[in-house]
């Protein structure tokens, strides 16, 4: 039988232990451009935290997160970083290093310290003062920063009632960022006016994801990774589509059981058959062995 994934339409009619030290104030400049990421350099300790992909994209490295550890892996050139969320262990090229601050997740957002991870990536990490700035670039060449200004903006009428319809439908639904732009077009406003609505509504984006994955698992069963994707599918970033799918409180052995009941319902199955399907839907060996023996199977 042809495995098949389920991925719906949008329905569109419908702490950290210590508290970290958030500074607004501070700017983060990427060889020579100073760069605006979705959530603030935290000092914790003497160490900068800043979000983990804004740096490493940047940089020219690639990421893979791995929901099950709750690791990190940064490549680039051939060489391999491994951080944990938590975890003041790093492995970088094979080699075990202590870190000063462990990885956190803030607001969804998975945070790095930012000094270990570029200078593991070859760059350079400079602190200038004066700008209250970090620096990183992949040359020991640092600039004076600038700061990006921000054009003064006249709220036109479009814009005022993308606002209000945006809001209307955070009151009854949830949306990702992307996910509300899209709806607010498909009401025929403009771009830049579902974007000003969107970007000044004041949704919390992780508490959306949440949201939504509590809605998808009320009337159906995935797999961890399974929901993660469907988040993304629905335009969640992916810190985000974990962060939700974390908060769910799903208990992947039941929906495992859920999801082989289902498959049960509608299609035969040999016991092997069904374990291997719910394999391919994301579950581990173990929830799908555990889905299929509850089944009767």
């Amino acid at each position: 039988m042809k495995k098949t994934k389920f991925i719906s339409a949008a329905l569109l009619t419908m702490s950290l232990a210590a508290a970290p030290a958030f500074a607004s104030d501070i700017k983060l400049e990427i060889n020579g451009s100073i760069v605006q990421p979705t959530v603030a350099p935290v000092i914790e300790n003497g160490t900068t935290l800043v979000p983990l992909r804004i740096v490493s994209q940047n940089l020219g490295s690639q990421v893979d997160w791995n929901g099950a550890d709750r690791s990190i892996t940064i490549t680039k050139d051939g060489k391999e970083i491994l951080l944990t969320v938590d975890s003041k262990k790093a492995v970088v090229a094979g080699q075990e290093k202590e870190l000063l601050l462990a990885p956190k997740i803030i607001n969804s957002t998975t945070m790095v310290p930012i000094r270990f991870v570029s200078e593991n990536l070859d760059a350079y990490v400079n602190w200038d003062s004066a700008s209250r700035t970090v620096q990183v670039s992949d040359t020991n060449d640092f600039t004076k920063p600038t700061t990006p200004t921000t054009p003064t903006q006249t709220v036109t009428t479009g814009q005022k009632n993308a606002l209000a319809k945006a809001n209307s439908y955070l009151s009854h639904s949830s949306f990702s960022r992307q996910g509300l732009i899209e709806q607010l077009e498909y009401e025929k406003f403009s771009t830049e006016e579902a974007t000003y609505a969107v970007d000044n509504c004041g949704a919390n984006w992780s508490e959306q994801a949440e949201k939504k994955a509590k809605s998808y698992l009320s009337h159906s069963a995935f797999s961890y990774s399974g929901l993660i994707e469907q988040l993304e599918y629905e335009g969640f970033t992916h810190d985000q589509a974990v962060y939700g799918v974390e908060k769910s409180g799903a208990d992947w052995n039941e929906q495992a059981v859920k999801k082989a009941a289902s498959y049960l319902k509608h299609s035969s199955f040999s016991r092997q058959g069904l374990i291997d399907q719910l394999e391919y839907e994301g579950f581990t060996n173990e929830q799908a062995v555990y889905g299929v023996s509850k089944n009767g199977y």
